[in-house]
């Protein structure tokens, strides 16, 4: 399941295009969607009680947008090493997201959750995956 010391995170062979999700994709997802829960439900009450941040909902969606339109371009990218780069980015977002909710300070965890998502990305699909979804998580 190897090809020329490049493993994918689905165990694929890395040349081939593939828009497979890993077992493993959806274990991280769920437990970044649970470490971010309490941040995630705070974010919905400002956004449903501020007419300043109404908009709010959108962002998500516009960017799970942006991830599709470019689906065919990631699917066609060879999917990379782990990438041991999206380690220290994912220990430092999560680091600050402890102190930040052991503080009950808010404002940071926002830019934690994309830290941690942009490590993520790069850590289980490699670079250039991680170019491709760049935009889309940034714009979080």
């Amino acid at each position: 399941m190897s090809n020329n010391g490049r493993v994918s995170p689905t165990g694929a062979d890395s040349t081939a295009p593939t828009t497979h999700i890993g077992p493993l994709t959806w274990v991280v997802g769920v437990l970044v969607v649970v470490c971010f829960a309490p941040y995630l439900q705070w974010m919905w009450r400002i956004w449903m009680k501020s007419e300043y941040y109404s908009h709010g909902p959108l962002i998500p969606l516009l960017s799970a947008y942006l991830v599709y339109t470019r689906r065919r371009q990631f699917a066609a990218a060879p999917v990379g090493r782990y990438h041991l780069w999206g380690v220290p980015i994912i220990l430092g977002c999560l680091a600050v997201h402890g102190l930040a909710t052991y503080w009950d300070v808010n404002f940071p965890q926002g830019f934690d959750l994309i830290g941690v998502l942009g490590g993520l990305v790069l850590l289980l699909w490699g670079w250039e995956r991680a170019k491709i979804l760049a935009f889309p998580i940034l714009f979080l």
